[in-house]
């Protein structure tokens, strides 16, 4: 203890002696850290964080393959979630669920709602009870027994009934039914994510009959002492009976079990990964850049080290006191690092357009402060304990004779930064080429807006409740009466209704196949998005129409079924025939409505802009031959659109009084919205390259300077002898190009290798992209080449005479 009260005790004075240097490293490192720790706060609150249920750690899920029709990782259907419950013995509980949405009363006014329909052994799966009431019983999960029940939110208890203690047996109204209160969760259960209201679930006897409509998310807790390779092997098992007793729909299907947490994040697993890898490697070149004032520092100081030594200091004695003023130096910057991450989180949060789910938590807790403790540490040995080494193997006699010995040492120290400059090139120019890919990918996505005609464009959801619409035909004639009313409010140009708008961040995908040329084989049907239109929409969006003709009125129920595709769709069906004339169906389609004929061929829109799945096929039906409950105003307006937004409320308060619009947005706050993920994400890889472009420039910078330092003799006699600054500068900024361009080599090829796992969260480029990589190549070796001109230009002014008088 009283060794290391003096390693202190040296540290302290070291560094105060030495306060530029400290504040420096101190910065640096302080921005290493601090990213390190917010992006640890991202990672742990998505994938690490215990959710917040009891033993959460026994809860699975159930999923269903089929290789040879490349579908993975869906739910089950009902029916089959119906035929296995019985069979399985591995498990407390079973239950299931899935999302719905749609409007809710309470009072006057009609509100958007986030609901889930869950069994009655969902709760029990996941170790929950109601605090006030009950759970649903398995009988209101029969077609037409659930209908009357909800249970609610502790929020919209606590918001909405002021948290009466009498509020069983009330009632909201929900898409259009009636329903009383039976319970209310506990505080902070929102399942699966963000839900306030949750409702039996139940399907139609009529659409029991697809087992290949997985809709149901299976969640079951195992037996105590029960593992998770023992429910796989039982599940399997009892799947398999089920294949062997319908294989007509599930041949080729195949079931498995995993834990409800790591189903639920893989979507997120992979950029997880990536912004980790982004900031370790920021923390690598800021450790990099340290190191390399440690090793010019440990010059300075050569004379110190050596009388340690001599007067019988041991070498391991040396490091131990370096090593110490290297902790304390990381621990500082640690500290400042953690109230960057507090601001950090704050600002990468606020980007956040969407409710958190209840179980995602981001603060800086014990966890964060622990790895933050550990992350100084790390860095301390990282960037200390090869500058404490070479500086504890000064000898005496070199501290005296100043001869030979130290010319050959400072070429080691020289050797030795030039490494770790290059070093911090070659990470720096990898960063930043996967934070040019990232970025070009996002200005990929908001160009396609160019596709259309976005100006002027205003966009209003709205739902029409099946209890009160519960027909095609009734909801054919609202939206029949609806929009032409639109189209007639003063300064809206044109209007058309669309099931899915475009360039979405979600799609509505089926599966078709057609009746000539490719993809005829009803076992394996094309995916490709649907979507829903009325007539007008295209000429709306400014969509081309490239073959054929637009939907009309006349394309009713009564009418010949028609559809039109994308070019994408009609080049993978009819690669060598014209597709005007041809037949698709639907596999699995509700309405049965048999062969569709192609009328018209349109210009590609992308449907979808941000899974990762992604098809670029499209199809469109006349939205009066297959009107769906959800709809979505789509108007050009010439004028304001926020008063045509004030009209349109209007008109649909007169028409409809319990259909709210919601998602009223401009078409371009529709695109932001819809890549909110991609502009969070290249943002944040934008701020770490730029962190990591300027680190690796003040190093750069440090390195050449110090060069110049030392070679202040060798500048005298060159312009002593008539050199001009033209030359000195070429051969200072010379030296810093190799440096950079071998870092720059090394870079390139790591960053084309390491881009790779980037692909899928690539649109409209490859991780290949030349243009990127010129570009970021240019910025680094100007850069770095400013870097260096500073100490070059420094060095032009050296007075001849009294560098030629230096020792």
């Amino acid at each position: 203890m009283d060794i290391l009260l003096q390693d202190l005790r040296y540290a302290f004075r070291s560094l105060r002696r030495s306060p530029g240097f400290a504040s420096v490293v101190i910065a640096v490192m302080a921005l290493g850290i601090g990213v390190n720790t917010m992006i640890f706060c991202m990672v742990y609150g998505v994938m690490l964080r215990p959710w917040p249920l009891p033993e959460f750690d026994r809860v699975v899920t159930f999923t269903v393959d089929n290789k040879a029709k490349e579908d993975k990782d869906n739910s089950v259907s009902w029916l089959d979630f119906q035929d296995l419950r019985p069979q399985l013995k591995s498990f407390e509980a079973i239950g299931g669920f899935w999302n719905t949405g749609g409007q809710v009363t309470i009072g006057d006014e009609p509100e958007r709602m986030s609901a889930a329909c869950i069994t009655g052994g969902l709760l029990p799966a996941l170790g929950v009870k109601p605090q006030l009431g009950r759970n649903f019983y398995e009988s209101e999960t029969v077609y037409g027994q659930g209908f009357e029940v909800v249970m609610i939110s502790d929020r919209v208890w606590r918001k909405r009934f002021k948290a009466s203690p009498d509020v069983l047996g009330r009632t909201v109204k929900m898409n259009g039914r009636t329903r009383a209160i039976v319970g209310v969760m506990p505080p902070n259960f929102n399942w699966p994510e963000v839900s306030d209201y949750f409702i039996p679930c139940w399907i139609k006897p009529e659409d029991t009959v697809a087992r290949t409509d997985h809709n149901v998310m299976v969640v079951a807790r195992l037996k105590p002492g029960v593992s998770r390779q023992q429910a796989n092997a039982e599940v399997a098992t009892a799947y398999a009976r089920v294949v062997k007793a319908n294989p007509k729909e599930l041949v080729g299907y195949t079931a498995k079990v995993e834990g409800f947490a790591d189903h639920w994040r893989r979507n997120v697993r992979q950029m997880m990964l990536v912004m980790s890898v982004a900031v370790g490697i920021v923390l690598l070149i800021a450790c990099a850049n340290v190191a390399n004032l440690m090793i010019a520092r440990a010059a300075t100081r050569k004379r110190e080290i050596s009388v340690r030594l001599a007067l019988g200091a041991s070498r391991g004695r040396v490091v131990r006191a370096l090593l110490t003023e290297s902790l304390i130096l990381s621990l500082v910057g640690g500290a400042l690092g953690v109230a960057l991450a507090i601001l950090g989180n704050k600002a990468w949060i606020g980007m956040i357009p969407l409710e958190l789910p209840f179980w995602m938590k981001f603060q800086v807790d014990l966890p964060v402060m622990v790895f933050t403790l550990v992350v100084a540490v790390l860095s301390a040995v990282l960037f200390g304990l090869i500058p404490a080494f070479q500086a504890s193997d000064t000898r005496l006699a070199e501290a005296i004779r100043e001869g030979s010995a130290q010319a050959g040492q400072g070429r080691a120290r020289h050797r030795a930064r030039s490494t770790l400059v290059v070093a911090e090139v070659a990470l720096s120019l990898t960063l930043l080429v996967a934070s040019g890919l990232m970025i070009r990918s996002l200005i990929a996505k908001m160009d396609s807006e160019k596709l259309l005609r976005s100006e002027g464009i205003v966009t209003a959801h709205f739902l029409l409740p099946v209890a009160s619409w519960k027909s095609d035909t009734t909801r054919r004639e609202f939206c029949d009466r609806v929009l032409p009313l639109a189209r007639a409010l003063p300064g809206v140009r044109s209007a058309a209704l669309t099931s899915v708008l475009p360039l979405n961040n979600g799609d509505d995908t089926r599966r078709v196949v057609s009746e000539t040329g490719a993809h005829t084989d009803r076992e394996r049907g094309l995916r490709t998005n649907f979507t829903e239109i009325s007539p007008e929409y295209f000429a709306t969006l400014g969509i081309a129409v490239r073959k054929g003709r637009d939907f009309t009125w006349n394309d009713g129920p009564d009418a010949p079924a028609v559809v039109i595709v994308n070019q994408s769709l009609a080049r993978a069906l009819w690669p060598k025939q014209d597709p005007l004339g041809q037949r698709i169906d639907f596999l699995h389609d509700e309405r049965k409505i048999g062969w569709r004929t192609v009328v018209g061929v349109v210009a590609d829109v992308p449907q979808n802009l941000e899974d990762e799945d992604r098809t670029n096929n499209a199809v469109f039906v006349p939205h009066r031959q297959e009107p769906d409950q959800n709809a979505t105003f789509v108007l050009r307006s010439d004028g304001d659109p926020t008063a045509v937004v004030s009209l349109l409320r209007k008109m649909m308060k007169g028409e409809a009084p319990d259909v709210p619009l919601t998602e009223v947005r401009s078409f371009h706050e529709h695109v932001k919205f819809a890549v909110w993920t991609a502009r969070l994400f290249g943002s944040l890889m934008a701020v770490f390259a730029v962190l990591a472009l300027i680190i690796a420039a003040v190093g750069l910078y440090g390195v050449m300077a110090y060069s110049v330092a030392q070679r202040t003799q060798e500048i005298g006699i060159r312009m002593a002898l008539g050199a001009d600054g033209r030359d000195v500068v070429r051969l200072v900024v010379g030296q810093a190009m190799q440096l950079t361009l071998i870092g720059s080599g090394i870079g390139l090829a790591a960053a084309f290798a390491l881009t790779r796992g980037l692909a899928s969260q690539m649109f409209g480029i490859s991780t290949t992209d030349p243009p990127t990589y010129v570009v970021v190549a240019l910025i680094l070796v100007l850069s770095a080449g400013l870097a260096a001109w500073v100490p070059a230009y420094r060095a032009t002014r050296v007075d001849p005479m009294r560098a030629l008088r230096c020792d």
